[in-house]
């Protein structure tokens, strides 16, 4: 009778742990590159919520105070969104980390929201240096100093007649 042998040698056994090592490996890398990719989301969609609300209260402003200059006006604040009370006052405003005018803290100091105001043209909307009667609006949110979100709006000045 021949001599069978049952039972796995130390190669059999080495190649199977290198097999299972390798797979453990290839779903732990899975694994962390989808948390990379949902944490990316969730900064996207953060981000851009932070965005529109900014342009979304900007936006219900009135278009203009000063027709001469864009920002706050000789005695305004630049720091307390609570006195702005025209969209070019929002112009060169950061806010770190950002919150709502009541000073409630809508994210972690990580987190910066910019404006910019322009006026703009009204063929190509390009930057302009005078007033044209139209603004863009940029909200810009970075977070670790890094631009996540961008949202633009644009506004114009409507001249009112009363007719008698």
């Amino acid at each position: 009778m021949a001599n069978s042998r049952s039972g796995m040698s130390i190669v059999e056994v080495v190649i199977s742990l290198l097999v299972i090592a390798l797979m453990a490996a290839a779903g732990l890398n899975a694994a962390g590159q989808g948390a990379r990719t949902r944490l990316a989301a969730e900064e996207r969609a953060s981000a851009q919520i932070l965005a529109s609300s900014l342009l979304a209260e900007i936006l219900a402003q009135p278009y203009r105070e000063s027709p001469t200059a864009l920002g706050p006006d000789s005695g305004e604040s630049t720091t307390n969104r609570a006195t702005f009370d025209d969209v070019d006052d929002y112009a060169g405003y950061t806010q770190s980390p950002p919150a709502t005018v009541d000073g409630t803290l809508l994210a972690s100091a990580s987190w910066r929201w910019n404006v910019d105001v322009v006026w703009v043209t009204g063929a190509n909307l390009s930057s302009s240096a005078f007033e044209t009667g139209r603004k863009r609006i940029t909200v810009t949110v970075t977070h670790n100093s890094r631009t996540i979100a961008e949202v633009s709006g644009f506004c114009s000045y409507i001249f009112e007649e009363s007719f008698q």
